[in-house]
């Protein structure tokens, strides 16, 4: 695919914003660049911590005199990420570029073991739609599902809410929700969409098993969950998290998910979480088989946890 290099400006604009984002909250820049390229971004934008990848020999080069405190890898990124390159930094940005599809970059980050932290930015330069005006949605293997839901035209027409939905789906595999989103469509004829949004880490704070002691028993579990009291408490929650998923941003069917059964009855705000049917199910797909709730959410729209 051609590179269309006419948004420089636009992105570097994004990841210096999501520097002083970064900033703002006294978090450190640490950069994980998954296609350093000539490093022009990199040197308008980063400082001295970070990890880079990029397949050309003679760029890796460059990439090494240039950024000597910097982890360079001459080498596949995706297959690095999976391998876990870079899973002792504590990455604070993640930086995707490949001049066409990103979601397999990001999919391999937040797949594998790494030293996830609580906040971070993630910023993306996706070159997928220049693809897809040339071989519509179905010629872009990572976007099956959602060519299913919305068919081929409707991917490009919907691509910046797949976007959006399709990165929540991601990072939620990791613990994260997303707090902050920016997407625009950038380069010539809209055939690039550049977005960034900052993630705060909920699974650190999310008992996804708890020893039986603390839970109620699936029978007892049931009755609360059909009891007026749950009913206005989770009511509540979804008002207050402005009926939409507080990982993806989904509206629609929403359910309340227990991130701690330690209040049951007594629930504070921050011990529940809202959630579409499709980010419930993803957390309580990662318990481990046969421990409290690991099939809730499963199969039961509408149903709050």
């Amino acid at each position: 695919m051609a590179k269309d290099n006419s948004t420089g400006g636009e992105k570097i604009a994004l990841r210096r914003e999501a520097v002083r984002m970064l900033a703002r909250r006294g978090v450190p820049l640490v950069v994980m660049e998954t296609h350093g390229g000539n490093g022009h971004v990199a040197a308008a934008c980063y400082g001295e911590d970070g990890c880079v990848f990029d397949t050309d020999q003679v760029k890796s080069g460059v990439l090494a005199r240039t950024r000597p405190t910097w982890q360079v890898w001459q080498g596949d990124c995706v297959r690095g990420l999976a391998l876990g390159i870079g899973k002792v930094l504590p990455v604070t940005l993640l930086d995707v570029d490949p001049y066409g599809d990103p979601w397999p970059s990001l999919q391999a980050f937040f797949g594998s073991e790494r030293a996830f932290q609580p906040y971070m930015q993630v910023c993306v330069n996706d070159g997928l739609m220049k693809l897809m005006r040339l071989a519509g949605a179905y010629g872009c293997g990572s976007l099956a599902e959602e060519c299913v839901k919305y068919g081929s035209d409707g991917v490009r027409s919907h691509y910046h809410e797949v976007c959006r939905g399709k990165l929540a789906r991601i990072v939620g595999g990791a613990g994260y929700r997303l707090d902050t989103w920016v997407i625009r469509s950038a380069g010539r004829n809209g055939t690039l969409t550049h977005y960034a949004s900052g993630l705060v880490r909920v699974a650190d704070r999310v008992k996804l098993w708890e020893p039986p002691h603390h839970h109620r028993g699936d029978a007892e579990h049931r009755r609360y969950l059909d009891s007026p009291g749950w009913k206005a408490r989770s009511r509540r929650a979804i008002l207050e998290a402005g009926e939409s998923c507080q990982q993806c941003g989904a509206t629609g069917t929403l359910q309340v998910h227990h991130l701690t059964y330690e209040r049951v009855g007594q629930e504070l705000p921050e011990d529940l979480l809202v959630l579409c049917i499709s980010c419930h199910n993803a957390i309580h797909a990662r318990m481990p088989a046969g421990s409290p709730g690991a099939a809730r959410a499963r199969g039961s729209a509408g149903r709050q946890r």
